[in-house]
């Protein structure tokens, strides 16, 4: 469970490090869910090996599992964030914070 939600979601914040960097938001976008991916892999080899085709190494299935709706997402999230519009308003909220 820890490596599923806690862990996983968490890594989302690892964001949080690019906050300043030009396309900061894109990176911190991509790292984020990189680190999702990767605990909810191995949550995956650990806990749902079984799950398996057999003859098919739980590893390799488990990151096509993950990457077939982590990889949709975060391609599709990456092209809203970019929206100029989005971008503009993102950084508008960013200044609103900045007391």
């Amino acid at each position: 469970m820890l490596l599923d939600y806690p862990l996983a979601f968490g890594a989302l914040g690892l964001s949080g490090f690019f906050h300043d960097k030009k396309w900061g938001l894109q990176i911190g976008y991509v790292v984020g869910v990189l680190g999702r991916f990767l605990c909810s892999t191995l949550s995956g080899v650990i806990f749902f090996a079984d799950y398996a085709p057999e003859g098919m190494h739980p590893l390799l299935y488990s990151a096509a599992y993950q990457g077939s709706y982590l990889g949709v997402e975060g391609v599709i999230t990456l092209i809203i964030i970019t929206l100029p519009p989005v971008a503009k308003a993102m950084q508008h909220v960013k200044a609103q914070t900045k007391v």
